[in-house]
């Protein structure tokens, strides 16, 4: 094989694997306390049947790839708080939805 036979085809390689990336769809926001209004951190954020899972950081922020074009659950679980579950119709290709949410307390009962 020619060198430049091979240079062709790590180079198609290349461009289909660029095409590849970044090609996920994904939902972000921030989640606060509904009593105090402060940022939650620790929430685990997953989406359901997937193994997509994430977690808030300390300003309560998060970012999370979902399955493209097609519907989803994506719910949300912290140690102390009542689960939220949100069904989502879909979200095209490499678009992004911003979901905040407030989270109720489990001593708000």
């Amino acid at each position: 094989m020619s060198m430049k036979y091979i240079f062709s085809c790590l180079l198609i390689i290349a461009t289909f694997s660029l095409a590849a990336q970044n090609r996920d769809a994904s939902v972000y926001g921030n989640i606060k306390d509904a009593d105090t209004g402060e940022a939650i951190d620790l929430v685990t954020i997953y989406i359901e049947d997937t193994n997509y899972a994430v977690e808030t950081n300390s300003s309560g922020f998060y970012r999370i790839k979902v399955p493209s074009n097609q519907p989803f659950t994506i719910a949300f679980s912290r140690i102390g708080f009542k689960p939220a579950s949100l069904d989502i119709t879909a979200i095209s290709t490499t678009k992004s939805k911003k979901l905040d949410l407030t989270m109720v307390s489990l001593e708000s009962d």
